[in-house]
């Protein structure tokens, strides 16, 4: 398992997630375009 905040930042194309911050938090500056990405949250749901 990878975790983004143990991630280098790598040169490729990235997408905007359309948050911002989270963009800034985000490996790269936004979701890698050639990879799966998954969220694992504490609970179930959208919200």
């Amino acid at each position: 398992m990878l975790h983004a905040d143990r991630v280098a930042r790598q040169n490729g194309i990235v997408l905007s997630s359309g948050w911002p911050d989270l963009d800034a938090a985000l490996p790269g500056g936004g979701w890698p375009a050639r990879a799966l990405t998954e969220l694992l949250l504490p609970h179930p749901g959208v919200g």
